[in-house]
This record gives structure tokens, C-alpha cells and sequence, in this order.
């Protein structure tokens, strides 16, 4: 009786649920930090959702994600029950493709074959007037009596021929090509048809978040996890002026990014943290400065027969225009630098150079003098 009893209950609490809704969205990076040789993307979403069960998949287009550093934060009255990746098959657009190319298909045969009944007829006028030439050189029977031509009448039968075969020549000619091009057509269709009927299924990668929803509510989605594909690398320049004052170094970082998935108009971070595992610490190599050349002055008459002295490059009275840089923060095993602003970096095969800070340095400069 207990038995029955549980089950009962069970059942009218299953069947009080309300049914799944579920839905993909789009979203938003909103800030990425970038580390050596991954990056932590934080994305936001704004849906709406019903009241009970709702099956939640936001789009990523990234190629690789740590599965494990999945996060997702919701404001909104509920409870989430749920974070996964998964991939998702696309339902009927193959079907729908293989359709048109069909048609198209079957529209360029029908264009193939007027073209082809065309030239058949082409060739019936062309066998026509070549019978008329043939005829000259067979020997007229004894018994059929003909008159010779004129020269006139020679010369409006040879232009009638001439002109008439070769408008055929040139009909022919079109028409043939314009069946090679709906051949190549053809044949490109085909293999498009074969390949949409190869049995596979196109997939869209998603985040799927099970949400049970308090009320009707719009809510925020907030989510993030790292990618892999995209790193980042120091390196620096140093200015010494001709005097060797203030000489000045500069950190720069250099970004590549080929996650799959474009960043724009992202708040940027770039951290130092370095994993340890398996390395060892890098050696320096010495650089090699040179002393930057003087620009020498030159004498030059003008029209007036005065001479003028001026520089080599033109002076500007105009300040040279600084560098924008990030902003260094002390973490507790880090460092980590924030450029002001939002950036955009798209996932291409360029790579994207930003400047970290500048400072200036101390020290003294040696010279090496070679005659």
C-alpha cells in the first residue's frame, strides 16, 4: 500500500511540471583575459523564459573550450540545475539545399536541351546548303537540259551561301558554349548534391543550461569559460636619443587569436600567469645598440643666390603623439594588465600588437667604434 502510495504521489508531482521550452540565443563577449596560451571569455545573454523547466543553449562558435571551466551565473528568480557543452544537429536546412539544387539542376538540363534542339536545327539548314554546293559537282544527267548561270547569278548564289553559313558557324559556335558553361554548372551542382548527401549532419556547438524559472521573467545570462587557440607574447623596444637621456623601454605584447570566435568591442586584460608545469626558466640573451645617426645639414642657393641651411628631414614644431597603455594590476601570484576601452580582435591569422607600458631607465651607454 506504501508502495502504491509513493508512486501515486510521484506521479502527480511529474505531471505538475510544466513542459520544456527551448530556444538558442545569441550572445555577447563582454571581457576576455588573456593568459600564454588560453583565455577566459565572459559572454552575457538577455532571454526570455516561461514559468517551470526551460532548456537554454547559447551559441558558441569557438573551435576549443575547456569543458570543465564551464560557468554560468543567471539574474533572475529560479534555480539552475544544470551546465553543459554539447552539439546540437541542425534540423531540415540540408533537405531544403538539396531541393534547390535539384531544381536548378533540372532547370539548366531543360536550358541544355532548347540549346541542343537549336543547333540540330542549325545543322539541318547547314546540311540544306551544303547540298546546293554538292549539286554543282555532280554531273547533270543527258536528258535534263540546263542553261549556265551568269556571272551575276554566281555571285548572288556564292554571297547567299557565304552569308547564310556563316550565321550558322556563328550560331553554332555560341550555342556550344553556352552548353559548355551549363555542363561546368551542372557539374558543379552534382558534386555540391553529393556532398549535402553524404549521411552527416551539420552541428552547432551550445551551452546548455537547464533553468527552472520561478515566473515569466526576462532574465540575464551570464557565462564563461576558456579557449584555447590564442596566446600572447612580450617583447620590447628601447629608445636612446643621440644625448643618452632619458632613455626609455617599452613592453608591447603580441596577440594571436584564432579561436573561431571574434572579439568585439571587449573589455581586454592580458595576465602573466605562467603554468609550471614541465618548464623551466627561460634564459636572457644580450641585445646590441646602435647609436642613432645625426641628421646632417646640407647648403643650398636659393633663387636670390643666398645661401640656406636645412636638415636633411623636415623639423616639426608639432609634439609627437604618445601611446596609449594598459593598466598594471598586483594580483596575489600575478600580474595582469588592463588596456583602457574596448578592444576588437577578430579570430584571423594576423597578429595583433598592443603596448603594455613604458618606462624610463637608467644606466650607462658604451660605444663601439669600427673605422
Amino acid at each position: 500500500m506504501n508502495k502504491i502510495f509513493s508512486f501515486f504521489v510521484f506521479f502527480c508531482f511529474v505531471s505538475s511540471i510544466p513542459g520544456f521550452s527551448e530556444e538558442i540565443i545569441s550572445s555577447k563577449v563582454k571581457k576576455v583575459t588573456l593568459f600564454t596560451n588560453y583565455a577566459l571569455v565572459e559572454k552575457e545573454a538577455k532571454t526570455e523564459v516561461k514559468k517551470g523547466l526551460n532548456h537554454i543553449f547559447i551559441e558558441t562558435k569557438a573551435f576549443s573550450i575547456d569543458k570543465d571551466s564551464l560557468s554560468v551565473k543567471i539574474i533572475g528568480k529560479g534555480q539552475i540545475y544544470s551546465v553543459k557543452f554539447k552539439e546540437i544537429y541542425l534540423k531540415e536546412e540540408p533537405e531544403k539545399n538539396i531541393r534547390e539544387i535539384e531544381e536548378k539542376i533540372e532547370e539548366l538540363n531543360m536550358e541544355k536541351n532548347q540549346l541542343l534542339d537549336k543547333i540540330s536545327l542549325l545543322e539541318k539548314k547547314e546540311e540544306f546548303l551544303n547540298s546546293l554546293i554538292n549539286f554543282s559537282k555532280v554531273q547533270i544527267p543527258k536528258d535534263i537540259k540546263t542553261k549556265f548561270p551568269s556571272m551575276d547569278n554566281l555571285e548572288e548564289t556564292l554571297s547567299f551561301l557565304d552569308e547564310h553559313l556563316s550565321k550558322i558557324y556563328e550560331e553554332k559556335e555560341e550555342k556550344n558554349r553556352k552548353i559548355k558553361e551549363i555542363e561546368k554548372e551542372i557539374d558543379f551542382l552534382k558534386k555540391k548534391l553529393s556532398s549535402l548527401k553524404v549521411p552527416h549532419k551539420k552541428t552547432k556547438k551550445v551551452i546548455e543550461v537547464l533553468f527552472d524559472s520561478k515566473k515569466d521573467q526576462k532574465i540575464n545570462v551570464e557565462t564563461s569559460y576558456l579557449v584555447y587557440n590564442c596566446s600572447w607574447q612580450p617583447f620590447y623596444k628601447i629608445n636612446v636619443p643621440p644625448d643618452l637621456k632619458e632613455k626609455k623601454i617599452t613592453m608591447l605584447s603580441k596577440i594571436i587569436q584564432k579561436t573561431g570566435e571574434d572579439w568585439e568591442n571587449v573589455k581586454l586584460s592580458i595576465s602573466n600567469a605562467i603554468p609550471l608545469r614541465g618548464v623551466s626558466l627561460p634564459s636572457l640573451n644580450p641585445w646590441f645598440l646602435n647609436i642613432y645617426p645625426e641628421r646632417k645639414l646640407q647648403m643650398k642657393k636659393n633663387e636670390l643666390g643666398k645661401v640656406l641651411l636645412y636638415e636633411m628631414m623636415p623639423a616639426t614644431s608639432e609634439k609627437e603623439a604618445g601611446m596609449v597603455h594598459a593598466e598594471r594590476k598586483v594580483l596575489p601570484l600575478s600580474f595582469e594588465y588592463e588596456f583602457p576601452g574596448l578592444l576588437s580582435i577578430k579570430s584571423k591569422e594576423e597578429e595583433t600588437i598592443l603596448s603594455l607600458f613604458e618606462k624610463e631607465i637608467k644606466g650607462e651607454t658604451f660605444y663601439l667604434s669600427i673605422p
